[in-house]
């Protein structure tokens, strides 16, 4: 349950630090979006009732910070979570590098499904274009250097394995 906690606490310093620096850029290049980039690490790294206290306490930060209604990210983190560990997206070990790509592909079916979302329970949906195209890329690249930095905050707290991110399918370094 620490590693919840210590993640939280991460992306929420993050996600403020985030937005208090996109108050200085126009409107439409505020594309990051902190709840596909949790959850693609949570649905790696964590346990199944760890995923579920990320998805809801992630999804809150996510909604307290972005202005939607609380509730919407705190459920589609959930329903993410258990859609993609159904399937087994992401059920092999993942080199680091690749962590990209599937940080943009699942942002992206993130984002349709938040303004599905919106739109049927709204009526009025926060939507932007460039959001929604350049959106996951922007998500992608900010993985690069916000899951390293996850990581060794986890393990200077010791309630990660640093080996385990950094290791390849055989058990090589990367």
């Amino acid at each position: 349950m620490r590693r919840v906690l210590v993640t939280t606490v991460f992306s929420l310093l993050f996600g403020a630090l985030f937005q208090a620096l996109s108050l200085k850029v126009p409107l439409g290049l505020n594309l990051f979006f902190i709840p596909p980039v949790m959850l693609v690490f949570a649905l790696q790294f964590f346990k199944p009732f760890e995923i579920m206290f990320v998805g809801l306490f992630c999804g809150a930060i996510a909604d307290a910070l972005g202005g939607f209604p609380i509730g919407f990210n705190m459920i589609l983190m959930l329903v993410g979570a258990v859609l993609l560990g159904s399937f087994r997206v992401l059920s092999g070990r993942i080199q680091a590098r690749e962590f990209v790509y599937y940080v943009i592909a699942i942002s992206l079916m993130y984002r349709l499904l938040l303004l599905i979302t919106q739109v049927v329970m709204q009526n009025s949906p926060n939507f932007q274009v460039i959001g929604l195209l350049f959106g996951p890329l922007v998500d992608g690249i900010i993985s690069i250097f916000l899951y390293p930095l996850l990581v060794k905050v986890l393990s200077l707290l010791k309630v990660f394995d640093q080996n385990d991110f950094f290791r390849n399918r055989i058990g090589l370094s990367s």
